[in-house]
């Protein structure tokens, strides 16, 4: 374990982040300028980890639950996926696991495709790598992506608000790889979500069992072109690229106003609108100076059918996970 006197208010910051962007289902993230910040803050006073803060987005978070350290199952979907993370890399790093105290404040909502819970899940892991004297470098950084990966059951969350920017994560037998491809400084991005949060196992149970061969086989074709729009920033690309076969128009029906919202984004200047993630959020990229009012549109319309509804302008995060000591 590391230096225990170093590691008190301990801080991660981690960014947000969306995934899929159209045709990158479950391999594609990029990571978001709204923050996730937790401190460790200390020993805990009992027998089990607790909170003594949840600020902003994070009074939403699951509690801390009334058992010792690594006895909540990573499958239940009521467990808080920052303490799972944290008690399953202690475990792996062979630290002995303790109770500890945590703060936390969050400005990415819950259940609106945003990467709450994979911004969470890298919290976690790096706090975890932290306290047990881990080693910065590669090394780490695939391991954590491979605990991420795990915890969460796909990799391009985790991954993302591990390395920022944009990221796509394959698997083989020597274990996880990540690309980061670039990502023009002239895209804007356009959020909105309504009141209505979409958790996404269900999201993932509206999912076909079978898709057509004619719709698989345009989709790798969709995600070069999206590639290519993200690297040049040309509109045309980008367009070409946002079309999904695989996951879009099953969890549209699941979302209050979606399908107007991606409509509204579209007539209002988007080159591409899409589902943030499996939502219940709505993403745009569009030229830089056309973000706000493109927000705008697809928040009026959220506002109308599934109300109240937030939107804003975004910025690619192109740092991710960091941490810092008071």
């Amino acid at each position: 374990m590391g230096d225990w006197a170093a590691m008190q208010n301990l801080l991660v910051t981690v960014p947000a982040s969306s995934s899929n962007l159209g045709p990158g289902f479950d391999c594609l993230g990029l990571c978001l300028d709204l923050m996730l910040e937790v401190t460790l803050v200390g020993p805990a006073a009992g027998k089990y980890h607790e909170f003594v803060g949840l600020e902003k987005e994070a009074h939403s978070w699951p509690t801390a639950p009334k058992t010792p350290p690594g006895t909540v199952q990573q499958k239940d979907s009521r467990a808080n996926s920052f303490l799972v993370a944290f008690d399953r890399a202690l475990e792996q790093f062979g630290v002995p696991l303790a109770p500890f105290s945590f703060a936390v404040t969050s400005e990415i909502p819950l259940g609106r495709g945003l990467g709450s819970s994979g911004a969470a899940v890298a919290a976690g892991l790096v706090l975890a790598a932290e306290v047990a004297g881990r080693p910065h470098g590669t090394s780490l950084r695939r391991d954590l992506v491979s605990l991420g990966a795990e915890i969460e059951g796909h990799p391009d969350n985790s991954t993302a608000s591990l390395y920022g920017g944009c990221t796509l994560a394959l698997t083989t037998e020597s274990g996880w790889n990540v690309l980061q491809p670039p990502v023009a400084e002239s895209i804007g991005i356009a959020l909105a979500w309504g009141s209505t949060p979409l958790a996404t196992s269900e999201a993932r149970l509206a999912l076909p069992e079978i898709v057509n061969f004619p719709e698989a086989a345009d989709q790798p074709r969709r995600l070069a072109f999206l590639l290519e729009g993200l690297r040049s920033g040309d509109g045309d690309l980008l367009t070409l690229g946002g079309v999904d076969h695989l996951h879009e128009a099953f969890r549209l029906p699941l979302i209050p106003g979606g399908e107007e919202a991606q409509e509204a984004g579209r007539r209002a200047g988007a080159w591409s609108v899409t589902l943030s993630g499996a939502g219940s959020g709505v993403l745009a990229l569009t030229p830089l100076e056309r973000a706000g009012e493109v927000a705008l549109a697809m928040g009026a319309v959220l506002e109308e059918r599934d109300g109240p509804a937030l939107h804003r302008v975004a910025r690619v995060c192109r740092q991710g996970a960091a941490l810092s000591r008071p």
